[in-house]
Parts: structure tokens; sequence; C-alpha cells
């Protein structure tokens, strides 16, 4: 029969579970004031070893995973085909909504981007070519 976890044992296991790291779990669960980062660091990696705590933040990261609904890929999907609507399922709003998403997404107009001068022409794309682009940048990074 195994051994039974400590309540700090069993308390840091609880915070791994929550999705706290290793040693934010250690810290919350132990007392480490007079303790280096060196040595919470150690120490709380041969936690994460232990069988007992290992197998059940496994099991609990699998478990999530499972029930995770929604994806980003899902996500991005919707907010293409969101932009793409023109009919009387979508409101203009709603498209340049999703725009504003997709483009949050990839890091478009980020305001603590430099500005960068250049010479020479903008190109100007249709709505297509847009979505042509967006869809290929995402299938490349999958």
């Amino acid at each position: 029969m195994a051994r039974k976890l400590t309540d700090k044992q069993e308390a840091y296991k609880n915070n791994r579970i929550k999705g706290m790291g290793v040693s934010a779990s250690y810290r919350a669960a132990y007392n480490v004031k007079t303790m280096s980062d060196k040595s919470l660091s150690v120490a709380a990696n041969k936690l994460e070893q232990d069988d007992r705590i290992a197998i059940e933040v496994s099991k609990s990261k699998q478990k999530a995973s499972e029930m995770a609904l929604i994806t980003v890929e899902d996500v991005v999907k919707g907010l293409m085909e969101e932009t793409k609507k023109g009919d009387n399922d979508t409101t203009p709003t709603s498209r340049v909504s999703a725009w504003k998403a997709l483009s949050d997404y990839t890091g478009g107009f980020d305001t603590n981007k430099q500005k960068v001068e250049h010479s020479g022409s903008i190109a100007t794309l249709t709505d297509e070519q847009i979505n042509e682009k967006l869809e290929a940048l995402i299938a490349g990074s999958k």
C-alpha cells in the first residue's frame, strides 16, 4: 500500500493541478523563507518526481485536455467564417469585431510596435485576397 501524502505534499499537488508552476506550488505549500532559490527549485523538482504526485498531476492535465471543447484553431476558423459572411446572419459590426480579433491574435496593429519608414507603394488588397493570406498563415502555423 502506497504511503499517503502529507498535508503539505497534498497542498503542493493540488496547486499543481490548479495550474500553478512547480516553484510557485512549492512556495504556496511550504515555508520557504530561509530557502535559496536553488534549494527551493531542487526540493520542488524532487516533489514533482514523486510518483504519487506526478501521476495525479498528469491525470489532471489529460482530463483538462480532453475537456477542452474549443481550440485556438476552432476560434480562428470561426472568426474567419464571420469575416466572410455577408448575409442576414451577421452584421457589419460583428465582421469588424472578427477582423479585430484576428488582427489581435496575429499581432497586427500592436501599439507597442515601432513605426517603420519605407519608400514605395503599399499594395491594396481585396477582402478575398486578405482572407486567402490569413488562411495561408493559419494553415502554415499547424
